[in-house]
């Protein structure tokens, strides 16, 4: 979202917080992966990317066409309700028209086009040429779903905006490959970022202790820190007591290497 809309957003009624303009509607990268914690308004961020892509021009392919991405229709409704209900309010119950059991909603005045898709129905976003996707809680998106889904992105260089958990499993590998890439400085199509509760202007530290009281650590250092556990246990598990020290490599010696594929449901470990 280049150039804040600040007149739109106060007519829709949002007063983001600054994670979210720093870090999502002022960003110009193509592919913006965003690990949050949790009640940081999230949805409303997510709800005016929607309608940052909904407002668009048209271009060669016509009209905006956005995709909101969940792990089921009810998630992904979250924040395209946020999202209706805002412009409906501002701009009159007419000013789209949303159709709950196709899951697609359109403007007439423009013809831009918005559906919500779920990751049970990993075909539903085939046939379509998207200009713009969120996906929420991309963490329980399966690897397979956002494969289906790439090609849709392509033809009109979609942009993409994913909110999750760092919570991945073997069949999630995806988000945390955004996630890396967004963090390479050279790499200008990507940008990441870690939202912590510290960011959150809606939660007191007093919460956030009371909650390490009752969270495992790995949730807390998920939900609250938004940081990746792996060494927790989420994929592989004592880790540092397996390693051995560097060693220099001697021509005179056979060095043995071993790699185990992750062909399928697993990850490759070298």
């Amino acid at each position: 979202m280049a150039g804040v809309p600040d007149i739109r957003w106060a007519v829709l009624g949002y007063s983001p917080n600054k994670w979210a303009v720093t870090h999502v509607h002022s960003r110009v990268e193509r592919f913006g992966a965003y690990v949050t914690c949790r009640q940081c308004g999230k949805t409303w961020a997510a709800a005016m990317e929607i309608d940052d892509g909904m407002a668009q021009p048209a271009d060669d392919f016509g009209p905006p066409c956005v995709g909101v991405l969940s792990y089921d229709y009810k998630r992904a409704e979250l924040s395209i309700d946020r999202y209706l209900t805002a412009v409906r309010r501002a701009f009159g119950q007419d000013y789209i028209l949303s159709n709950n059991n196709k899951h697609t909603a359109y403007i007439p005045s423009t013809g831009a086009q918005l559906l919500w898709l779920s990751a049970d129905d990993p075909d539903a976003g085939i046939g379509f040429t998207f200009s713009k996707l969120i996906v929420d809680e991309g963490q329980r998106v399966p690897d397979t779903v956002w494969a289906k889904l790439l090609p849709t992105l392509n033809v009109r260089h979609a942009a993409v905006r994913v909110f999750s958990t760092p919570d991945i499993t073997p069949t999630q590998t995806w988000f945390r490959g955004l996630y890396l890439r967004g963090q390479d400085s050279a790499d200008p199509a990507y940008y990441s970022a870690t939202v912590s509760w510290r960011d959150n202007p809606w939660i007191s530290r007093a919460e956030v202790e009371l909650a390490r009281t009752h969270e495992t650590r790995r949730d807390f250092l998920m939900l609250y820190e938004g940081q990746w556990v792996d060494a927790e246990g989420s994929v592989f598990g004592s880790v540092e007591p397996a390693l051995i020290a560097p060693a220099v490599y001697d021509p005179t010696r056979r060095h043995t290497m071993a790699v185990d594929f992750g062909i399928r449901d697993d990850f490759t470990v070298v």
